[in-house]
C-alpha cells in the first residue's frame, strides 16, 4: 500500500478507529486493480507477485479426495437416512 492510499485509510477512521464508510465503491477498487494487473502485470506499482504452480498428481489428487468424500458421506448418510426410516414406520408395519 503506497503512502498516498495508507493516508487515505488513515482518514478515512474516525477517533475510535473505526473506518467509516468509503466513498469509492469497493468494485471500483477491484476493477482499478485488475486493470493495473492486466495492463501491467502487477496489483501494486512495483511488486512483482510470484506465480504459484501445482502439479498435475496433486490436482487429480484433490479432484479423488473430494469425490471419495462426497460418496462415502452420502453413503453413510443414506444409511442414517434408511436407519431412520425404518425405525420411524416400525409401528406402522
Amino acid at each position: 500500500m503506497d503512502a498516498e492510499a495508507w493516508s487515505k485509510y488513515k482518514r478515512s477512521q474516525n477517533q475510535f478507529g473505526v473506518q467509516e464508510p468509503r466513498s469509492v465503491p469497493n468494485y471500483e477498487v477491484h476493477l482499478s486493480f485488475s486493470a493495473r494487473y492486466y495492463e501491467t502485470g502487477e496489483f501494486q506499482p512495483g511488486v512483482r507477485g510470484k506465480r504459484v504452480v501445482f502439479s498435475w498428481a496433486k490436482i487429480i489428487g484433490l479432484y479423488v479426495f473430494w469425490f471419495a468424500s462426497f460418496y462415502a458421506q452420502y453413503q453413510i448418510y443414506s444409511w442414517i437416512c434408511m436407519k431412520m426410516f425404518v425405525i420411524l414406520t416400525a409401528p406402522f408395519m
